[in-house]
């Protein structure tokens, strides 16, 4: 029986085979049961009904129906809505031991859309950072926390968002006191259209060092507040696309790009810090890829972990964000990226063993090296500036379970800085931070 990861294949080799060739501009739609439609540039060069059946046949279960499997563009409804689609990617197919095909293949998806679109516009007047990890429980969210407490004593106002919204977690390590609303609030009173800019304000709440701290602040935005209501409700509401007066579709990282948009329009903070979700989500894939921020990759050194980095790197390879062979192109998303050896062990053989590990994982997004090198987005092992090479952050049980939220539970600074000391002042420089205020 003909399996998902065969269809496409199997396809494409049985209209080479029936027609000689494949033609330059040909475009595959999969649908979300993954049926597959063909897509011809042209007018077919073999009576349509014949072509039809027998595709339909080969593929079985995976075909749209014998009238749908292969059409011609013309004969679309609306032809905008597969040739300029924005999930559009060209996909190497291969059909034979000799033969490979690029075609272009749209992926209707129930979710997971976001990792290959487009980066939506740079939000000017604002440094913008992310933690994202594939696994949970890998210290990410005390990592960020931890972070807004040095910028905030080197003169920074920073705020930080909780976008692990089925799992809340930074905003109760460093908050004692809730807000009155949140950012899921938002996201949905955005829904039918912006709220009003004083909403914002009801979603963030100051840190309680605030008034200790000489020139820099932490103010938080958690998922919730403490008026939320309907949360589960809204949960299942975040990913529905609102419309715009103009009929633009705004999906999630649309609303999450404008709530941010207007966090740097009040000129009241220099940084925001996001902690995203866990996992291969829509919402990771919005900090990821989608809103131009500097990307904190953390990863135990364990075998699920760099399997599920693979797979993310494999599908990332088709994102129209990798520029490939242009290694001085600063749009390129892998500039963005960076890993955090998170819990890592001390011994250097063991942080010798993590860099590898990642370098081999790293490999699936590195280019491949081919004559001239001078061009190529490549580095060598233990390349420090690499995307690979991972910012440390050493396992210590004393600064496991920190809490930020109250004077009485403030681990003393000599403590963190000892922890976190090199990937605090690492992260801060890829956000070219130079300190305002006093030394920490």
């Amino acid at each position: 029986m003909l399996r998902f990861d065969q269809a496409l294949e199997c396809g494409l080799t049985e209209l080479q085979q029936l027609l000689g060739s494949l033609p330059q501009g040909i475009h595959v739609v999969r649908d979300m049961s993954g049926c597959l439609t063909f897509v011809w540039p042209h007018i077919l060069p073999v009576p349509a009904g014949d072509a039809q059946q027998r595709l339909h046949r080969i593929l079985g279960r995976w075909s749209s129906g014998i009238s749908q499997v292969l059409i011609a563009e013309d004969e679309l409804l609306d032809a905008s809505d597969v040739v300029a689609s924005p999930d559009r990617r060209v996909v190497s197919v291969q059909l034979d031991e000799e033969t490979s095909v690029n075609v272009s293949l749209i992926d209707r998806l129930a979710s997971n859309q976001e990792w290959l679109r487009p980066p939506l516009p740079e939000i000017p007047g604002i440094s913008l950072a992310s933690a994202f990890s594939i696994k949970g429980g890998v210290g990410r969210s005390t990592a960020f926390a931890v972070w807004a407490w040095y910028l905030a004593r080197i003169g920074k106002r920073v705020v930080v968002i909780d976008l692990d919204l089925e799992a809340p977690g930074i905003a109760s390590i460093l908050l004692d006191k809730f807000p009155d609303f949140g950012l899921t609030d938002w996201l949905i009173e955005a829904l039918p259209g912006d709220p009003v800019d004083s909403f914002a304000d009801e979603c963030i709440a100051p840190w309680f060092m605030n008034s200790e701290l000489t020139e820099g602040s932490v103010h938080v935005v958690p998922a919730f507040g403490e008026k939320s209501k309907n949360y589960i409700e809204k949960l299942g509401r975040l990913y529905v696309p609102g419309i715009d007066s103009d009929g633009t579709v705004v999906g999630l990282t649309e609303r999450l790009h404008r709530f941010i948009g207007q966090l740097a329009a009040s000129r009241r903070y220099d940084v925001v810090l996001v902690d995203s979700r866990a996992g291969l989500h829509d919402i990771a894939a919005s900090v990821v890829c989608r809103l131009q921020s500097e990307v904190f990759m953390f990863a135990r050194d364990e075998p699920q972990g760099w399997a599920a980095y693979r797979h993310l790197f494999r599908h990332l390879r088709e994102s129209s964000s990798v520029r490939w062979n242009a290694f001085n192109d600063e749009s390129d998303l892998r500039w963005r990226l960076k890993t955090v050896g998170a819990q890592s062990e001390t011994q250097e053989s063991a942080r010798q063993a993590l860099v590898e590990r990642s370098y081999d994982v790293w490999l699936e997004l590195y280019d491949v090296v081919e004559g001239d090198e001078s061009n190529l987005f490549t580095f060598a092992t233990n390349d420090t500036a690499a995307p690979h090479f991972p910012l440390m952050i050493p396992f210590d049980p004393r600064v496991r379970a920190v809490n930020l939220c109250s004077r009485q539970q403030l681990p003393a600074w000599d403590i963190v800085w000892s922890t976190f000391g090199p990937f605090l002042s690492a992260a801060t420089e890829r956000l070219d931070l130079s300190p305002t205020g006093p030394s920490p």
